[in-house]
């Protein structure tokens, strides 16, 4: 019926294929790997569909009914198919599981943070930075920035050359089964699955800024050769050691979480919105948003700095993340809005400025969400609730000291950025992560 066009597979499957250690299967695979994402959905072989998205004609009534007859037979093989594909996933005896395909994605939307003052120079180094340890300046000499020249605007540029042209196509596309669309400076945006959207703009960020994995291993400073960093290119050898005022660069993301059937300009506005309303201005920079737009319901928008001090914000969610598949119950989260208005009270009690009275509340509401992190997860092993309980307050007090840090209240088209509510969101986005967009 010339409807079926090969396409070309993501970078990161096609190595997978390569590297699969069954070579006589690896046909079978880059055959499957040619198959367009949309046949993967049932929906997708609806007659009228398929007819109208293809601009097909037919001679005669009869090859019509025909075609209209195949197109269902195949959508009973891609049923049967995907039943199968549960009743493996059933299995306790599988040591594998193969994920159903997801009717949920997402895309990243990252700008720099405040390019304008790299640009014009107000994050060049320090005098001092310039210099061999044992040279002395004078304290007000040495304090000074370097004034900018032509060798620290080249500079500049090359960093944000080899970030956009080096680093993010592989670690978007290389690394992830992700598709990069527009990498330019320090702007990236990509269609990125579902299950790995939160761990990518993590590990983008750290690109960016130049930060290194928590568990001490490098992060992405070299590749191929190159020199990468905003902040290796301006501040040699400083590091997060530095001033904080200088040598460090920093960015924003935006996300939004769309339905397949969703229409692509509107959900590519919504990123844009995300990004420059949420997480550059709501949230004030040097942070994440993400909006999840439902099929059916109310959307989520939740976000967080990247970093409340040292507390990675996102790689404590993902370890929370791990016990949803263990036995960690969806009440919780719903506990804890139940409980956000009484809460909200209570806070609007105290002044901003009084240290005593926010530790107090702080240490309560950290009684309070161990003791519901007890009653909603009794199917977890002794071990796993321990854990929990340490990451959720962990992240609680996180969220609670941004939240106080707030230099002003939400306006009045913005959500209650206290830490329970963030926390709860955060809760809400995880679980519909880690399960694919199932309710």
């Amino acid at each position: 019926w010339r409807i079926y066009r090969p396409s070309a597979p993501l970078p990161f499957l096609a190595s997978l294929v390569q590297n699969h250690p069954g070579a006589g299967e690896q046909h079978m695979l880059t055959s499957f790997l040619a198959i367009d994402g949309s046949w993967l959905y049932e929906e997708s072989y609806e007659p009228k569909t398929i007819i109208a998205d293809n601009d097909l004609t037919f001679s005669s009534p009869e090859k019509q009914a025909a075609f209209a007859a195949e197109s269902l037979l195949a959508a009973d093989a891609l049923s049967e198919l995907l039943q199968a594909v549960k009743r493996f996933n059933s299995n306790a005896d599988n040591t594998r599981h193969i994920a159903l395909p997801s009717k949920y994605y997402a895309v990243m939307y990252m700008d720099g943070d405040k390019m304008s003052e790299w640009v014009q120079g107000r994050n060049n180094p320090l005098m001092n930075h310039l210099l061999h340890p044992s040279a002395q300046l004078p304290p007000d000499i040495g304090l000074l920035m370097r004034p900018m020249d032509p060798v620290c605007h080249s500079s500049i540029s090359k960093a944000l050359k080899n970030f956009s042209q080096t680093v993010v196509p592989a670690m978007i596309e290389e690394h992830h089964a992700a598709k990069l669309v527009y990498a330019g400076g320090d702007d990236v945006m990509a269609l990125v699955p579902l299950q790995d959207c939160l761990e990518l703009i993590r590990e983008v960020r750290l690109a960016f800024t130049g930060e290194d994995k928590p568990d001490g291993s490098p992060g992405w400073r070299l590749l191929g050769g190159a020199q990468l960093l905003m902040m290796d290119a301006v501040a040699p050898g400083q590091g997060l050691a530095g001033e904080a005022k200088h040598g460090k660069a920093s960015a924003s993301t935006g996300v939004v979480i769309a339905h397949h059937s969703q229409p692509l300009m509107q959900v590519l506005s919504h990123a844009a919105d995300v990004l420059k309303k949420q997480a550059k201005a709501a949230y004030g920079r040097d942070a994440f948003a993400v909006l999840v737009n439902k099929r059916g319901g109310e959307p989520l928008a939740t976000g967080a700095k990247w970093r409340s001090g040292d507390t990675d914000i996102l790689s404590l969610l993902g370890q929370i993340s791990s016990f949803w598949g263990k036995g960690l119950s969806p009440a919780l989260m719903y506990a804890m809005q139940q409980e956000s208005a009484g809460l909200a009270a209570v806070a609007a009690l105290v002044r901003q400025d009084d240290k005593e009275s926010f530790d107090q509340q702080l240490l309560c509401k950290q009684g309070r969400l161990k003791w519901l992190a007890v009653q909603h997860s009794k199917e977890l092993a002794a071990a796993d609730r321990v854990r929990l309980q340490a990451l959720l307050s962990e992240l609680l007090t996180a969220l609670e000291a941004e939240s106080r840090n707030q230099s002003h209240p939400p306006a009045a088209d913005q959500a209650d950025k206290s830490g329970w509510n963030q926390l709860a969101d955060l809760l809400l986005l995880s679980r519909f992560v880690s399960r694919g967009g199932e309710e």
